[in-house]
């Protein structure tokens, strides 16, 4: 498994390599491939037309022999005499005449076979079984013309010549000859009513005729074959039987169709066709794409190959650069995660590796100064902590006097009942002073359900109505419904007193009433006191909001105080979810409100900290 970052970059650039070479080498072959394929494709086109345009030319010459022979003088004179003479003598062949007859012709037939070298023998066929020759002897099987097949193909297509495969593999050329003599005709356009007397074969090698094929011949991955009108083969390339296989599809999709071009999955097929109705065929067999890159792509394969060890060798060289590049950077780096934090890696004079280097150096001075800094506060903490301690067992002390200060209420309240023989007003205060005293020292911190911070609030109004000789009356209207929520101790107290203090004091009225409201609705808690005393004008209301808004808990008088705590204290522990709404005006009282939302989880139990459940 490769975990450096160097072997993997340099795995990445190999196979980026490798996979670009291997990529560009099949474009490569691919695109020569079907260049090549294409350039083939039109090269034996038309090489195929070049080969039938020279047999055309031979079939030309020959068309002339035969027809230059069937309207002669001497053979036109002479046949009709030797077919008289054969009929009168039942074809006795001893009459002299037709012996001359025949020398006479024989010399006429070697002034065309001596011209060319192609030919193998020239027949003029003539009666039942009466031939004329020059060149090879006529094989007992062919004594009778009229049952030889080209006889039979060239007297259905008269005036056109024919050609023939012979069963020992030459090729002959027949056409019909006519007696132009008779009925005083001297012109060859009443051909067609002309009789028959007798036939010419002009008999060839197939070798020496294919000599015309031999640019076909050298050309890779190509048959052909010279045919008549029926595809039998006059001579195929190579000299096996292949086109029977095509025969079929060539009829069907080309010859009937007339199609000079047939393409198939695997071949190409060029049809040229004669004047005289034979067939010129060139089969093609497509090159695959791995047979072209096994055969051909061999010196192409050579440049990716070098260009993949060219690329081998650069990769060597980059990690041997970046080898040395790096080193330094990793040994710096065990030093540093071993705690060495003075070590500095050296600058190598790479651009990058000495940025890297510098950001490591710095991070190093950073780390020690942190863990010095880590050590002071480690230091400060154990301070804390030893004062803190201190500071409980001090606390612990001091909780004396709260004890002496409610066991000296309790004695009082005892000495009150015993001097007037019963409770009165006098001991109805002191319990309710040693509740108020109680709460606010054992539970400052604590959150209590609003049920609770109510009671609370009723002894705290008690003692002041008692006080004040009923200057105020106090209407509750709460909700059931909200009873039960948590709220932080002694948040109400402050603001009754503000209430007492500016809207019962300064008040005209006799009597003051204060208004304790609590409501529960969609997960919002609101309370609120309102008084209908004297109010505040804008200026002096503005001046208690930005108090509200202001940080210095100090500024303005001790009931100030009391409402800017409480602000704080409802901010700590509820954010954004409370608000407190001050709404005051000339004669109509001043109202101030604590809004509370609640998500769904915490309404009836807030969380408390270890300091607040002690």
């Amino acid at each position: 498994m490769l975990k450096s970052i160097r072997s993997r970059i340099i795995l990445l650039i190999l196979a980026v390599n490798v996979s670009l070479t291997v990529i560009l080498t099949f474009v490569t072959l691919r695109y020569n491939h079907i260049k090549t394929e294409h350039s083939d494709e039109r090269y034996i086109g038309q090489i195929t037309k070049d080969t039938m345009e020279a047999l055309e030319i031979n079939n030309k010459k020959y068309s002339q022999i035969s027809t230059q022979l069937m309207i002669n003088k001497t053979i036109q004179a002479y046949i009709p005499a030797v077919n008289e003479i054969l009929q009168t003598n039942n074809n006795n062949i001893s009459d002299t005449r037709l012996t001359e007859y025949k020398a006479d012709m024989v010399s006429l037939l070697n002034s065309y076979y001596d011209s060319t070298t192609e030919i193998d023998s020239i027949r003029i066929w003539f009666g039942h079984r009466q031939v004329v020759l020059v060149g090879q002897g006529v094989p007992q099987s062919e004594r009778k013309y009229e049952e030889q097949v080209g006889y039979i193909a060239a007297k259905k297509k008269t005036p056109l010549l024919v050609w023939v495969a012979n069963g020992d593999g030459s090729i002959s050329q027949w056409q019909i000859m006519k007696d132009f003599n008779i009925s005083k005709v001297t012109r060859l356009n009443t051909s067609s009513s002309a009789p028959m007397i007798g036939a010419i074969e002009i008999r060839l090698n197939p070798e020496r005729l294919s000599s015309v094929t031999k640019k076909l011949n050298v050309v890779p991955n190509v048959n052909f074959a010279y045919t008549t009108s029926d595809l039998k083969p006059l001579f195929l390339f190579p000299a096996t039987p292949w086109l029977d296989a095509y025969a079929d599809l060539l009829r069907t999709r080309a010859l009937d169709r007339d199609v000079s071009q047939l393409e198939t999955k695997d071949h190409i097929f060029f049809i040229e066709k004669s004047l005289a109705g034979s067939y010129l065929i060139t089969m093609y067999t497509r090159t695959s794409l791995v047979q072209y890159m096994l055969e051909t792509g061999k010196s192409i394969v050579i440049v990716p190959i070098l260009t993949l060890i060219i690329s081998i060798l650069c990769v060597m060289y980059i990690f041997r650069l970046l080898t040395r590049f790096f080193s330094p950077v990793l040994r710096g780096i065990n030093k540093l995660s071993a705690g060495a934090f003075h070590t500095r890696i050296p600058l190598s004079g790479a651009r990058e590796i000495d940025e890297i280097s510098s950001c490591l150096n710095r991070m190093a001075v950073q780390i020690g100064d942190l863990f010095v800094k880590m050590n002071e506060a480690k230091q400060l903490e154990s301070q804390i902590i030893q004062e803190k301690n201190q500071a409980e067992i001090k606390a612990l002390y001091n909780q004396i006097n709260p004890h002496f200060l409610f066991n000296t209420l309790q004695s009082i309240n005892s000495v009150a009942i015993r001097r007037t023989g019963g409770e009165t007003e006098i001991n109805d205060m002191i319990i309710h002073l040693s509740r108020l005293l109680r709460e606010s020292i054992y539970r400052i911190s604590n959150f209590v359900t609003l049920e609770s911070e109510l009671n609370l609030l009723w002894s705290y109004v008690h003692l002041q109505q008692i006080r004040y000789d009923d200057l105020f009356q106090v209407k509750w209207q709460i909700d059931y419904h909200s009873l039960n929520k948590q709220v932080p101790n002694l948040i109400l107290q402050p603001i009754m007193e503000n209430a007492i203090k500016h809207g019962v004091f300064n008040s005209s009225k006799d009597r003051v009433r204060i208004t304790v409201t609590s409501a529960w609705e969609d997960g919002v808690l609101r309370i609120s006191i309102a008084d209908d005393g004297n109010g505040m004008d804008a200026a002096q209301l503005q001046e208690v909001k930005e108090k509200l808004q202001g940080t210095d808990s100090q500024s303005g008088d001790s009931s100030g105080v009391g409402l800017y705590n409480t602000h704080q204290r409802m901010l700590h522990r509820f954010g954004n979810d409370y608000r407190m709404e001050i709404r005051s005006s000339g004669e109509e009282g001043t109202e101030v409100a604590l809004l509370i939302h609640y998500s769904p989880e915490s309404a009836d139990s807030i969380e408390q900290t270890p300091e607040e459940r002690r």
